[in-house]
C-alpha cells in the first residue's frame, strides 16, 4: 500500500477518519441531549400547570 492511499481522503489515515467520525458522534450527541434538556426544561412549567388543574377539576366540592 502506498503512503498516498494509506491517507486516503483529505490525508487523513483510517483510524484519524474514525477518530474523527466518533467525535463528531459525540458532538452531536451532547447537542440533541442538550436540546432535549432544554425542551423539557421549557415543558415543565406548562406540564405542572396542567397537573395542577386536573387535580383541582377531580377534587370534590367543597359544600
Amino acid at each position: 500500500m502506498s503512503d498516498e492511499s494509506a491517507h486516503g481522503c483529505c490525508g487523513f489515515t483510517p483510524g484519524e477518519r474514525e477518530a474523527l467520525r466518533a467525535g463528531f458522534a459525540h458532538i452531536l450527541a451532547a447537542r440533541e441531549a442538550q436540546e432535549w434538556e432544554t425542551a423539557v426544561r421549557e415543558a415543565v412549567p406548562a406540564l405542572v400547570r396542567a397537573a395542577a388543574e386536573a387535580v383541582k377539576l377531580e377534587a370534590p366540592a367543597d359544600d
